[in-house]
């Protein structure tokens, strides 16, 4: 049990992911903190709270930044580091994370997700829900691998990037800062800085062959 006073900046959907991940390890979280919303979030066991804007996190001795959006996330981090904030690790207790693999600040690892020898995961990152991050990655601040996605190994993603659900890059592949690979796309070479890749397969079913 994790006893600080911490708090979840971003009371979204993947603010809530998060909350779930923190009350299942049993940690004492005082509520959300969200720059649109207000009230509570339902969440089980109880309701929690919306305590105000995130500008507010310096009140807190520790928070986990749960915003989707790269670039906001990266700007809250920051925030955060220069209003001196622990940020906290949120890793859900079904994740299978390889003990020789490093985790940075702020990072969320999601249900289920798969994390291999020797990968090396910066700050602020998420890997989502059933994400398989295979041996010797690296993947640096602030970027997101999403639900379902299957990193083979060697893999090198730069800061900021976005892997959309369900895609898959194949082993030794370099993806470049602040880039983004659509939901599904297979990625076999290297994808340049500021660069969207997007991949549609569109299959036809070939009555003849129905019986």
């Amino acid at each position: 049990m994790y006893k600080k006073n911490v708090v979840v900046c971003g009371a979204g959907d993947h603010g809530k992911i998060v909350m779930d991940i923190l009350i299942r390890r049993k940690w004492i979280v005082h509520g959300f903190l969200d720059d649109v919303k207000s009230g509570e979030v339902n969440m089980i066991p109880q309701p929690m709270p919306i305590l105000g804007p995130c500008g507010d996190l310096d009140k807190f001795d520790a928070c986990i930044i749960a915003i989707g959006d790269n670039a906001a996330r990266e700007k809250l981090y920051n925030y955060a580091v220069s209003r001196r904030v622990e940020l906290m690790k949120a890793l859900d207790l079904t994740a299978e994370i390889s003990e020789s693999s490093r985790i940075g600040f702020g990072t969320v690892v999601c249900r289920r997700a798969v994390i291999q020898p020797e990968s090396r995961i910066g700050n602020n990152v998420i890997i989502n829900t059933a994400a398989i991050v295979e041996h010797d990655n690296i993947i640096e601040d602030h970027a997101h691998v999403a639900s379902g996605v299957h990193l083979g190994g060697h893999i090198h993603i730069k800061q900021g990037c976005l892997i959309g659900t369900g895609a898959t890059i194949m082993p030794g592949v370099t993806i470049g800062r602040n880039s983004i690979v659509g939901a599904g796309t297979l990625i076999t070479k290297d994808v340049e800085a500021e660069t969207t890749v997007r991949e549609r397969k569109l299959w036809q079913l070939d009555t003849k062959t129905l019986g």
